[in-house]
């Protein structure tokens, strides 16, 4: 089972199989990318999106309503066993993994999640931490149209995300659920890596 996250579609045309779960929090990408979530969700064997985000954008509207569709309420600061309410905790990887151990997944193995991040110098900034990519360009995720020309993102809060995820091992570890940074590389020291 595979939990995919924002715009893994890109990663589609490289894979011969499709995620088994799939999610997006971020209320700047959504409203970015509402063709490639509401494709994604259909592609997914099980879709998870905030009903109403915290910056009151109404998810509930703009996602195609099916049976695989489930509704989160992120109203905690911090990780939640009990779902729907969850934590955003400042990364949709934050979200997956209250939605894995919330199913029951004792194993949780991170692919892709190196943390490393840079700004294009291309990019527009708008304010404190709204871009706009004016080229595809992006050095920080797997392909460079991740965040490439015309969309919008936020500049991730890493200090406090490396703080979130600090406290989601501890929180899991507690319950009996082990999370592995299985990502090549990157500067994620908050779990253990694969042997």
């Amino acid at each position: 089972p595979t939990m995919c996250f924002n715009r893994f579609d890109l990663m589609l045309e490289r894979l011969p199989w499709t995620p088994t779960f799939y999610t997006t929090i971020d209320d700047r990408v959504l409203l970015d990318t509402i063709d490639v979530v509401n494709d994604m969700s259909l592609r997914s064997d099980y879709a998870f999106f905030p009903d109403i985000h915290p910056y009151c954008v109404d998810f509930r509207d703009r996602i195609e309503k099916r049976a695989n569709v489930h509704w989160l309420f992120l109203d905690r600061t911090s990780f939640s066993d009990e779902l729907p309410y969850c934590g955003i905790n400042k990364t949709v990887a934050n979200v997956g993994i209250q939605i894995l151990a919330f199913l029951g997944f004792t194993e949780i193995y991170l692919l892709g999640v190196d943390m490393t991040y840079t700004v294009p110098e291309s990019a527009k900034i708008e304010g404190e931490r709204d871009i706009t990519a004016t080229e595809d360009d992006d050095e920080s995720h797997f392909d460079p149209r991740y965040f490439g020309k015309g969309r919008k993102f936020h500049v991730p809060m890493l200090d406090e995300t490396f703080v979130k995820f600090r406290e989601a091992n501890e929180f899991y570890s507690a319950r009996g659920v082990q999370i592995v940074n299985s990502t090549v590389g990157g500067v994620l020291e908050e779990f253990p890596r694969t042997p």
